[in-house]
């Protein structure tokens, strides 16, 4: 006979909580994930879910009845390392390419590094 966990189900999708007034994501967003521990479920708070380059995510766990936010964090998607056999146009296409997305980046880490500020240095996070 297998047992469940008490309280390990997300709640009423009429009661989810609000997200932080930063989250991009749909309001009421569901949860989309079981913790590690298999008892309980998370979903993510996301600054910038349209651009995969940088952003802001807090974790929200559902939890024996309880819910908890997790630290907030930024994450950037790393390129993916591919060897790839270009043309000398396609090389320089690839290369203002590649500029651009540097020029993104690093525009979208200045902003989340100082919305991450803004929530890690005294002000609350929901």
């Amino acid at each position: 006979m297998t047992m469940i966990a008490p309280h390990t189900e997300p709640p009423d999708p009429a009661v989810i909580p609000d997200c932080p007034s930063w989250c991009r994501l749909p309001a009421g967003h569901m949860y989309s994930s079981l913790t590690d521990d298999f008892l309980g479920v998370a979903r993510d708070h996301d600054s910038n879910p349209d651009c995969l380059l940088a952003m802001v995510l807090q974790t929200e766990i559902f939890q024996d009845g309880t819910l908890r936010l997790e630290q907030p964090r930024v994450e950037i998607l790393a390129p993916e390392i591919d060897v790839e056999v270009l043309t000398s146009e396609q090389a320089r296409a690839r290369a203002i390419a590649e500029a651009e997305r540097g020029r993104s980046l690093a525009i979208e880490l200045r902003e989340a590094a100082t919305l991450l500020d803004s929530l890690t240095t005294g002000s609350a996070t929901r």
